[in-house]
């Protein structure tokens, strides 16, 4: 999920859809229409199957393995991508990377100032007791001081720079897992026992058959998404919706 620049947002808009990628389009209007989207969602063939957004328009694309799933899988997992457009979570994630990295550029700047300023006095101090010392010009000792200075900030905001863009990393991912669940959340309140179960066997399936559903099962707090397991535990503990 995401948002794409104006030219992507034509690219995909003006490519259509083949006659036999309509009943894709029919099921995201149907799940559009059942959660009160009024906007409408264009399907359209891409790389994989998430959702995203351009200027004007919402878009779902899908892969064409997409295609050949059952028809319940099929349905619950457009169910799942067009509940991300019910719940708002793009902007909510376009919300949160805009502040936090913001956040952190400040910071950055500001510990590499600091940094500078305290390394840069403590360069002087040093260089001005070996000039007393030694036959060195000022001028040395000044470019000597700010080099040593400038060096060493450069060190504190890298170490910063990392343990920040690390921190990032992990709370967005955070934030993202619980989206997922959202989505799996709001897309079985609006489907049939079928579709819900069509959506527990993909994801089973996805485990099964990736390393990437594998990896989350152990590695779950560094991806952005959830493990398959615990998200059809999740699935399944709501209710049919009637």
């Amino acid at each position: 999920m995401g948002r794409i620049n104006s030219k992507a947002e034509e690219i995909l808009y003006n490519q259509g859809l083949e006659p036999q990628h309509h009943k894709i389009q029919e099921c995201v209007d149907h799940f559009r229409e059942k959660m009160g989207i009024t906007q409408e969602i264009f399907a359209r063939l891409g790389p994989s199957t998430f959702g995203c957004m351009g200027n004007s328009r919402l878009f779902m694309l899908f892969d064409q393995k997409f295609t050949d799933l059952p028809k319940n899988q099929l349905e619950g997992v457009i169910a799942h991508e067009v509940a991300h457009f019910k719940l708002g979570h793009i902007d909510k994630r376009n919300a949160y990377n805009s502040s936090v990295q913001g956040y952190f550029s400040a910071v950055l700047s500001a510990t590499g100032y600091l940094a500078n300023a305290f390394f840069l006095g403590i360069a002087m101090n040093s260089a001005m007791e070996y000039a007393q010392s030694s036959p060195i010009s000022a001028y040395h000792v000044l470019g000597l001081s700010r080099f040593m200075s400038k060096a060493q900030a450069f060190m504190c905001s890298g170490i910063y720079g990392i343990a920040s863009s690390a921190f990032y990393g992990m709370t967005a991912n955070a934030m993202i897992r619980k989206q997922e669940y959202e989505a799996d959340h709001c897309a079985a309140e609006h489907t049939n026992a079928d579709q819900k179960q069509g959506l527990v066997e993909y994801l089973a399936n996805h485990r099964d058959q990736s390393k990437s559903g594998r990896i989350t099962e152990y590695f779950e707090m560094f991806v952005d998404h959830p493990a398959p397991t615990k998200r059809i535990e999740a699935i399944l503990a709501i209710p049919d919706a009637s």
